[in-house]
């Protein structure tokens, strides 16, 4: 059997120099290259168009960013005058707050403080008057011996409310049999 297109008579009536004849590898080879060539020129004269427009652009953007710079920068300026005001202001705050830490009197805990005068107070001390004269807290009162008013002064000191504590007077009376003190505390400056 033979194959089919072997049966096909070749019937081309044009003459053996006009006959499409096949191209060689060397001009295959050439015809890319060329349009290789094309390709790549064409790509790059679009390229450069393209960043010509983008340059275009962007010094658009350029100058509508400097005018619009150019129409805020009196607000700016503006903005860092009242700025460095504001931090003047703050330093002169912070000087007044310490020029009135300084003269003011300081903060004391009273609910604590009075808490542990009381609760501090040995079985037989009676409290008669508790006076306050700046950071100073003079206690008056009565107690059995002096040994219960040395362990009542002990206990008060260590409050973290008191820095010192100091028995100002010891008086003994005679009747009924007591000592009557006067404690001088000395308060614990709160910044």
């Amino acid at each position: 059997m033979s194959q089919p297109y072997k049966l096909i008579p070749c019937i081309n009536l044009l003459p053996q120099g006009y006959r499409p004849r096949l191209l060689s590898l060397l001009e295959v080879f050439l015809i890319l290259l060329l349009l290789v060539e094309l390709g790549a020129g064409y790509f790059n004269y679009q390229a450069k168009v393209a960043s010509k427009a983008d340059l275009v652009s962007l010094q658009a953007q350029l100058d509508k960013l400097t005018k619009d710079y150019q129409a805020i920068r009196p607000k700016i300026e503006k903005i860092t005058t009242l700025r460095s005001q504001l931090e003047e202001e703050r330093a002169e705050q912070e000087r007044i707050k310490a020029a009135y830490r300084a003269i003011a009197p300081p903060s004391i805990g009273w609910g604590s403080l009075t808490a542990h005068i009381f609760s501090s107070a040995p079985r037989g001390i009676a409290l008669k008057s508790v006076t306050q004269n700046g950071i100073d807290l003079i206690l008056k009162g009565s107690s059995p011996s002096p040994e219960v008013v040395s362990l009542y002064s002990q206990a008060l000191r260590q409050s973290p409310e008191i820095s010192q504590a100091s028995l100002q007077s010891l008086l003994k009376e005679e009747s009924p049999p007591s000592y009557s003190f006067t404690l001088m505390l000395r308060l614990r400056e709160r910044k």
